[in-house]
């Protein structure tokens, strides 16, 4: 894929963008939803042309509007280019485009085209950066060289460090409620969810919960360095919160290290015993490890964590 051949219908729609999260009036969301949408689809299509995963029918037809868009996303989810969660929110941001046009918008759906635009931007590559450098500069025989003054250099640390805070309030207090991300979160809606998480990190709002579920949506992509990334910095957070020590838990199991992993679920279970996620996190753990002190730990969990390892993986998980 081309990054800038990709990016240049977003680029061409960074107003539109913007408004997403700028707006003034129901319209002027309507208007950026309408704009949003259909520079996704773009990319999308000019990604399916370059899909070499794709079949030769499709990939001809991409460009073309013969080739419905949901065609488009079904052979590009064939060809395991987008996740299954972009393809539905992408449908999903198609309806909501369809009620922009009736006027009918609501700022939900705002949130909804800002999150397929990050879980879109992110499967682009950043493009390739070119280093000019500056010839040495030379002064002229005779004439001093200027050198800046340690008064000068401290007005301007001061004047920049006031103005990345300036810029940081406003940007916080523009980020998403964090409620809103758990509840898209909890309702499987986990593109929306990431987005809103990511707008949270990128406005300097985000606390150890969000980085905790950015984690979590990660890990359940199968993105495991960017989940241990997120993870890591949870826990620089918030060391004592057994939620995180134990998503930590399902990551090392996922990654094969029942012994690691064993070691976070016990620290859960430490800083919360009643828990019943922690418990059953740490006898799988310790029996994935082929450890005997397995048994013992399912003897002194809480009922209600022996009831769900007795039921089955379906029931007893918390992942």
């Amino acid at each position: 894929m081309e990054p800038e051949r990709l990016r240049a219908p977003l680029d061409a729609e960074r107003d539109a963008v913007r408004r997403l999260s700028e707006y003034e009036t129901a319209a002027d969301l309507g208007a950026a939803i309408l704009g949003v949408s259909a520079a996704i689809e773009r990319v999308l299509r000019l990604m399916l042309r370059d899909e070499p995963a794709a079949t030769n029918d499709a990939r001809m037809a991409a460009l073309s509007d013969a080739l419905l868009v949901e065609d488009v996303v079904v052979a590009l989810r064939r060809a395991d280019t987008i996740s299954m969660e972009l393809a539905g929110a992408f449908t999903q941001l198609r309806e909501a485009a369809g009620r922009a046009r009736d006027g009918e918008v609501t700022a939900a759906d705002g949130d909804l085209a800002r999150s397929v635009l990050h879980a879109l931007e992110a499967l682009i590559p950043a493009p390739r950066r070119i280093v000019v450098r500056a010839p040495a500069r030379t002064e002229p025989d005779g004439l001093p060289v200027a050198r800046r003054t340690v008064g000068r250099i401290a007005v301007f640390a001061v004047v920049a460090a006031l103005v990345a805070m300036a810029t940081w309030i406003v940007l916080r207090d523009r980020s998403p409620d964090p409620d809103a991300g758990v509840e898209a979160f909890a309702a499987g809606r986990m593109v929306e969810a990431e987005g809103m998480f990511r707008d949270r990190v990128e406005s300097g709002a985000a606390g150890a919960t969000d980085w905790l579920y950015l984690g979590r949506i990660q890990r359940r992509a199968g993105r495991y360095v960017e989940a241990a990334a997120s993870l890591r910095t949870a826990v620089d957070l918030a060391p004592q919160d057994a939620d995180i020590r134990r998503e930590l838990g399902w990551l090392f199991l996922d990654l094969g290290r029942p012994d690691a992993a064993a070691g976070q679920f016990q620290q859960a279970v430490a800083i919360d015993s009643v828990e019943p996620d922690n418990w059953i996190g740490l006898v799988h753990a310790l029996g994935a490890a082929g450890d005997p002190a397995a048994a013992d730990w399912l003897a002194r969990a809480p009922q209600e964590a022996r009831d769900r390892l007795a039921a089955g993986p379906e029931d007893d998980t918390g992942r």
